[in-house]
């Protein structure tokens, strides 16, 4: 194993096997305790590391029981897949054992050792990541949430994907108990400490619009910023094949990159892997009603060690469906189950099996029956082939499920769907395709589900590579930097045409109508518009839905999420309502005053934060990036851990994303691009990647914020070089 000056690994081996473990050193040994944290985290240990803090995630990681179906999943293995996820485990332990002899600062700090890890470890992160990136479940506990106090009326109205027709469960006017609030609380807090939020574009355009005469990929996906970010570049080399690209830390696969013939990129995939079914439970909770009859529920002691406290005995209870996420016995009205495939035991095959593809039809077999996270693959072949696959497996709905399911309902989770029974395209005659989180083929069905983000982000991807045919490498990593507003082109006609009283409101009006859509770091009217964009989406929400218009915004709803499907879709509730003006929003004040209103309070705002001057409402500097360390939230840890804070622009729904906190567009991003890549099919050696902050997790390493720079720049480094680079260090693993 040799090392770059980036600290970036080259692995050579003899087998599949052997790179992986060593990847799983090169991994140990620069991210041992974000290791230890994710192997925590993941299976609902992190009370024992946090004290009690940390309970109420892990009594909602136990009640899901990402581990419990990992483990379930390792039986399921073939010997192959076992080997596999074997060698990478080992190669952790290995690479962390190296590095104990300099404990990592954080384990320091806490006076704990790093666990070694196993390979169910390594599965049970992977189902983490697969529950973030369906991002439905929470969505659906929001929507029950709102339709039982403010009725569904009232939801439809505000939700732009729930339309009339719809599955309803839950009555108008139920109170909302304390353990569903509870639970949408313990998501929010596991968001902190796992990579969590489900976004990303990904694009790739023929060798006809490229420069080169060759087709390009680039992807950005969007993550938690964390540091150390939860990426990892590496190089594996055997005997058969050569792959290069960005791994997660602990994952062991090559999640962006390319080898001999394919390259490949993603992004979150949001396919509706999930439901939750309302549960008729008997008063011992041992038993569920299935039709006319009772089916016992298994039910599995989890004791939970707290550090500096009592440990803690979560009783779970486990339907034929899935486990109770929600539970009568913790005061609350309603039982809840979740269903999901990512908690199923198919063997996993997909990113495993692509250093090895050849073709695309190879890349795309692989993902066959595919229950990890669910993604939009972007791919091209060296031989010009380009396309695009969304990669999942799904329940074979037929009917719409977007709030809890009634117990009763033939709900269509006998059948599963995956490959090529999901939406999937070749060589268009467009010479290229891109996804952003955005509906995939229209009209969507009950399958997929209906929480996609809206599409300016994707509208504006493809009205750039549709603008030019002579794309490379240099000009996609500036593309990954825009941060122009596709929607603002339809906002603004209300605000010219309002007319506004009050001096707040004139200056908010004039600035936005010289503005041209651009969320630039230090542009004033670029603050005054992401202000009032949310100003004007509070006022909406607490007309129609008084008591639940918090929610409404999308904010998280359990320890697993940054936002809910709202957030995504706000945006395009505000246009619609403002194109619409519907009668039920109608304001009393008049819609002049309305929005008026929204332009004076954001003003406001901005004048409180920043003072008078308009030259100082920066965009940047009120909404900060801050990479945070998952200590952070203990005191006088987060600035020794983060990196930050820097300005930067864009938004929710900007190609270059920096998406502020739902509830408050003035708190820190919780979104951005964590990794950038573009790659060249052709030619590796021209291929760019770059980490939001650098390979290793050690603050005192060089290595910790190396690529930073390159990473706001919109630049990159190579992975594969027209030499070796050795510089960085070479390391020989023998076995024995």
């Amino acid at each position: 194993m040799t090392r770059d000056a980036y600290g970036i690994p080259t692995v050579h081996g003899g087998s599949h096997a052997d790179v992986l473990f060593g990847l799983g050193v090169a991994v140990g040994q620069d991210r041992t305790f974000q290791l230890e944290f994710i192997r925590r985290a993941s299976s609902g240990t992190l009370a024992e590391l946090l004290g009690r803090p940390a309970l109420g995630v892990d009594r909602l990681v136990r009640r899901i029981g990402y581990r419990r179906a990992a483990r379930a999943q390792w039986e399921a293995t073939p010997a192959d897949g076992r080997a596999l996820l074997s060698a990478y485990a080992q190669g952790i332990n290995v690479g962390m054992a190296r590095a104990r002899s300099r404990r990592p600062h954080e384990l320091a700090l806490l006076r704990v050792d790093p666990m070694p890890w196993d390979p169910v470890d390594v599965l049970a992160f992977v189902k983490v990541i697969a529950s973030a990136l369906s991002t439905n479940w929470d969505t659906e506990l929001a929507r029950l949430r709102v339709a039982a106090v403010e009725g569904l009326e009232a939801l439809i109205d505000c939700d732009p994907g729930c339309a009339p027709g719809h599955a309803v469960s839950a009555p108008p006017g139920t109170s909302v108990g304390r353990s569903l609030a509870r639970t949408a609380a313990e998501i929010e807090r596991l968001g902190a400490y796992l990579p969590m939020v489900g976004a990303s574009n990904n694009w790739v355009v023929s060798g006809a619009r490229s420069a080169t005469g060759t087709p390009l990929v680039a992807s950005d996906p969007h993550l938690n910023p964390t540091s150390p970010s939860y990426w990892y570049l590496a190089r594996l080399v055997t005997p058969s094949w050569d792959v290069s690209g960005a791994t997660l830390a602990g994952a062991p696969a090559v999640i962006i990159g390319q080898n001999d013939h394919l390259a490949w990129s993603v992004t979150a995939g949001r396919a509706d892997e999930s439901d939750l079914f309302l549960e008729d439970m008997d008063r011992s909770g041992t038993l569920v009603r299935r039709g006319g009859a009772w089916s016992p529920v298994d039910i599995v002691d989890e004791d939970i060690e707290v550090r500096f406290g009592r440990n803690v005995r979560e009783q779970v209870r486990i339907t034929d469906r899935g486990p109770l996420v929600v539970s009568a016995d913790d005061g609350e009205e309603w039982n809840l189950s979740l269903a999901a495939t990512w908690l199923d035991d198919a063997p996993l095959r997909g990113f495993f099996e692509l250093p090895a593809a050849r073709t695309p039809a190879e890349l795309r077999s692989a993902f066959e029956g595919w229950v990890g996270p669910p993604v939009n693959l972007c791919f091209a072949a060296v031989d010009g082939s380009i396309g695009w696959q969304l990669a999942a497996t799904v329940p074979g709905r037929e009917r719409w499920a977007l709030l809890p399911q009634l117990p009763s309902r033939d709900d269509g989770w006998t059948v599963r769907r995956s490959g090529d029974e999901l939406p999937w395209a070749e060589d268009g005659p467009q010479g290229w395709y891109a996804t952003a989180n955005n509906q995939p083929v229209t009209p969507c069905t009950p399958d997929l589900g209906d929480d996609w983000v809206d599409g300016y982000r994707v509208g504006r991807i493809g009205e750039l590579l549709s603008s030019r045919t002579d794309w490379d490498v240099p000009a996609f990593q500036a593309m990954q930097l825009d941060t122009h507003l596709g929607a603002w082109s339809a906002i603004r006609p209300h605000v010219e045409r309002v007319q506004v009283s009050g001096s707040d409101a004139q200056i908010g009006q004039t600035l936005l109508l010289g503005w041209d859509g651009d969320l630039r770091p230090r542009d004033p009217a670029a603050a005054v518009a992401e202000s009032f964009l949310h100003e004007l989406a509070t006022r909406l929400y607490r007309h129609r839905a008084p008591e639940m218009w918090a929610t409404l915004l999308g904010g998280p709803q359990h320890e697993l999420s940054a936002f809910t499907g709202f957030y995504s879709r706000r945006l395009s509730f505000v246009v619609g309502v403002l194109d619409a003006r519907p009668a039920r929003f109608a304001p009393e004040v008049g819609w002049d005053e309305l929005i008026g209103g929204a332009l004076g309070a954001a003003v406001r705002e901005l004048r409180e934060r920043r003072g008078d001057d308009p030259g100082r409402w920066w965009l940047g500097a009120l909404r900060p990036l801050r990479f945070v360390h998952p200590l952070s939230r203990l005191p006088g840890m987060g600035a020794l851990f983060d990196l930050g804070p820097f300005e930067v622009g864009g938004g929710l729904n900007t190609v270059a994303m920096a998406a502020p906190d739902p509830r408050s567009p003035w708190q820190d991003v919780v979104a951005s691009a964590t990794v950038r890549a573009v790659i060249d099919v052709s030619d590796p050696r021209r291929s760019r990647y770059a980490v939001a902050g650098g390979q290793s997790g050690n603050p005192c390493s060089p290595h910790i914020d190396d690529q930073l720079l390159l990473w706001r720049r919109g630049e990159g480094v190579p992975i594969v070089g027209d030499r070796p680079d050795r510089s960085g260090g070479v390391l020989t693993l023998v076995p024995g």
